[in-house]
């Protein structure tokens, strides 16, 4: 998903009162679930590493 924002960093913040993670980039925001919110910062960090391997593997 792209929101067209590449000035407003993404901002994560707990909603303990909701059960909710609040994920905020610019104006707009994604609310998931702890178990989505694990997952995703999973899935996030296994696409960092990835990126990181191919850009070293290209220099």
């Amino acid at each position: 998903m792209s929101v067209g924002v590449s000035k407003a960093p993404p901002s994560v913040v707990a909603m303990p009162a909701v059960g909710m993670v609040a994920i905020k980039v610019g104006a707009a925001s994604l609310y998931v679930e702890q178990e989505e919110a694990d997952r995703l910062a999973l899935d996030i960090q296994q696409a960092a590493l990835e990126l990181r391997s191919s850009t070293a593997a290209a220099a």
